[in-house]
């Protein structure tokens, strides 16, 4: 699971500059902040992301733990009204 969510985050990566190159529509400021228009589309993404790591001492138990997630969220005007997708999956080592 890990893996899978690492590789997509690093595929979400590579798509980011290529959304954030592009001029933000006004429909997107209407979302919030980091929302980005996607070219010949309706529809405004925001990709965003956290990382913790924290290191645990106690009587039974010592070590390292960890977790990640990743947010992907989008916001689309249809003709039945607007569409958000969120996307979150949390991954705990």
């Amino acid at each position: 699971m890990l893996r899978t969510v690492v590789v997509f985050a690093f595929l979400a990566a590579g798509a980011v500059p290529a959304i954030a190159a592009e001029k933000s529509d006004p429909r997107c400021a209407l979302y919030g902040e980091g929302f980005k228009y996607v070219p010949n589309s309706a529809t405004c993404v925001r990709i965003s992301g956290q990382i913790r790591t924290d290191y645990t001492v106690g009587k039974k138990a010592k070590g390292f733990g960890s977790q990640t997630r990743i947010t992907f969220e989008t916001r689309t005007d249809t003709d039945f009204g607007p569409v958000r997708v969120l996307v979150s999956p949390k991954v705990e080592n």
